[in-house]
């Protein structure tokens, strides 16, 4: 099974929805609990992922 997901999600990694489905799932996750850490971290991750700004190379 992990032979067959494991290029799927690598390939579709790149695509913005899939970054904001994984988002999205973290911070319904994160809702759960009552701690600030992983408030903080889902949004580093949002921030590293998404970013406003588009930087070109």
């Amino acid at each position: 099974m992990l032979l067959v997901l494991k290029p799927l999600v690598m390939t579709m990694w790149r695509s913005r929805a899939f970054k904001e489905l994984i988002i999205a799932m973290l911070e319904r996750i994160v809702t759960r609990t009552d701690n600030d850490l992983d408030d903080l971290a889902v949004k580093h991750l949002k921030d590293l992922l998404l970013p406003d700004t588009r930087v070109e190379k």
